[in-house]
Formats: C-alpha cells, structure tokens, sequence
C-alpha cells in the first residue's frame, strides 16, 4: 500500500500549491494521503477537488507550545498531526484561528523592536524560507544579508522572540482535544525529534517513551513511525512501541517539494497485531 499522510504545500511551508502536491501524489500512485499544513486548514478544499483517485483525509499539523514535560530537563514542543477531522468544525477551526492571531501580534511587537534599533522589517516584507509560514531563521537571515545599525542586539531579540513565540502555540492538550471535538484522530509526528526554541532537538527511545507516557493520558490516540527520515531500525522500534502501548502508527514523508523534502510516497504492509491510521479512518 503506497500512503503519504505527511505533506506540505504553498499555504504554509511547502513550494507546491495543493493542487500540484496532489497531482505529484497521483504520479507517484499513492493511494492514501493527507494534507498537514501547519496550523491552517486553507489548503484542504483544493487538494480535495484535486486528488482524482487518491483517497484523500483531511490533515493538519499543530506546532505546539513548548511545555516542560515530566522527567525532561528542558521545555520542548511537540508536533501534532490530525486526521479525519470535520475542517469546519468550530473547536479546531477557532483554535486555530486564535493561534494565528497570536501569532501574528507577536510578530508586529518583533518587528517594533527592531525599527526601534534602526531596522525597517515589517513581517509582510520579510522573505520566507519556503512557502508563506514566517520563521525567526527569516528575520535573522535578513537581518545579516544587509547592512544596519546595531546587528547584535537586533538579533539577539530575534532570540528573544522564540519565548512569546511559543506562548502563543497550542498546548498539546488542547490541539488532542480539538481534534478529537473535530472527529478526528491526534498522531504525534515525527516523535524521535522534537523542538526547542523552533530548533529540532533529537530524543532517545526512553526519552519518546517518557513523553508519550504523558500524552496518552491527555488522549493521544497514535505516532507517526514510518517517518522518511528515520532509518529502518529506529521505524522498528517506533512500530513495536505503537503495538505494545495499544496505539495507532501513522507514515509520512513530511513533503515540502524543496531540496531534502522533496520524496514523497511510503510502501506499508502491515503485521500481526498494528493499528494503521489510514484502516482506521477508511473502514
């Protein structure tokens, strides 16, 4: 079975509108994916009239505010996938749309900041990486690409920035239950790597194991294990944990249509005793 449920397009940090991710889907003879922009539902009505014979579930990735977790020694953030959910449903569409908000102050305070030191960087002018999401890596990359006064401390609130930045994220338990309140399922993704200040920070398997012990109980409902980066070992691992706790696994290749995200597409056959998002969405 050839399955994408990890993909990204142009509405948030994707190269591809929704409509071309969905066409690279059908060329690659998916038979099952899902759209997971970060924390926007705009691209899912367009990759739904385009994904022709590709069984399509609605998606969503939330990135969350970072939190301190038991028996971590630092706050870190998680990713959250949803699947299957009503996209109109008010519990996540105003969650999202309070998020976004939020977002969006904390960035006007940032870029008041920095005209108070000498630079004009209003977030509408400041070129993204990829796709539209606004990124700190931006400011801080435009801010060395040009000449200006004061460039040390104007990155150093860039900095600063990650603390409200994430304030202004969805806790991980709210993102589980407004997903569930949506109809859908909560899959932790890609959970061997973690966040810290919007830098990707690698956990061991005790540590995955520790931090899933407290996201069960707020109701997590799976892991994305057949994750394109991680090697075939650590996909075993993440596949066995998924049938001794009792949860689902998820698989994705987390698709930007950029250099390093540009491989889309995973071969499942499942064994003995797992639970698959996709069987479970689709019975």
């Amino acid at each position: 079975m050839q399955v994408d449920l990890h993909m990204h397009s142009s509405c948030s940090d994707g190269t591809l509108s929704p409509a071309q991710v969905m066409e690279r889907a059908r060329q690659q003879g998916l038979e099952i994916a899902a759209l997971t922009d970060h924390d926007t539902l705009a691209g899912i009505a367009a990759a739904g009239e385009a994904c022709g014979g590709v069984k399509l579930l609605t998606g969503l990735e939330i990135t969350c505010a970072e939190q301190l977790w038991p028996g971590m020694d630092q706050p870190l953030s998680i990713h959250l996938l949803g699947y299957g959910f009503d996209p109109r449903h008010p519990a996540l569409t105003g969650l999202l749309e309070k998020r976004n908000r939020a977002v969006e102050e904390v960035w006007q305070q940032l870029a008041q900041g920095l005209e108070q030191l000498g630079w004009h960087l209003p977030p509408e002018q400041v070129p993204r990486a990829c796709g539209v999401v606004l990124q700190l890596s931006d400011f801080e990359r435009e801010l060395r690409s040009r000449p200006g006064p004061a460039l040390e401390e104007a990155l150093a609130l860039v900095e600063a920035t990650a603390e409200p930045l994430t304030r202004a994220n969805i806790p991980a338990a709210e993102g589980i239950a407004a997903i569930h309140q949506a109809g859908g399922l909560a899959i932790w993704a890609h959970p061997l790597e973690v966040y810290r200040k919007f830098r990707r920070v690698g956990l061991c398997r005790t540590e995955a194991a520790r931090l899933l012990d407290s996201l069960q109980p707020c109701g997590l409902d799976g892991w994305e294990a057949e994750y394109k980066d991680f090697d075939l070992e650590r996909r075993r691992w993440l596949r066995r944990a998924a049938r001794e706790r009792g949860i689902l696994f998820s698989a994705g290749s987390d698709f930007h249509g950029c250099p390093g995200r540009d491989r889309m597409g995973l071969e499942i056959q499942l064994l003995p005793g797992e639970a698959f998002v996709a069987d479970r969405l689709t019975r």
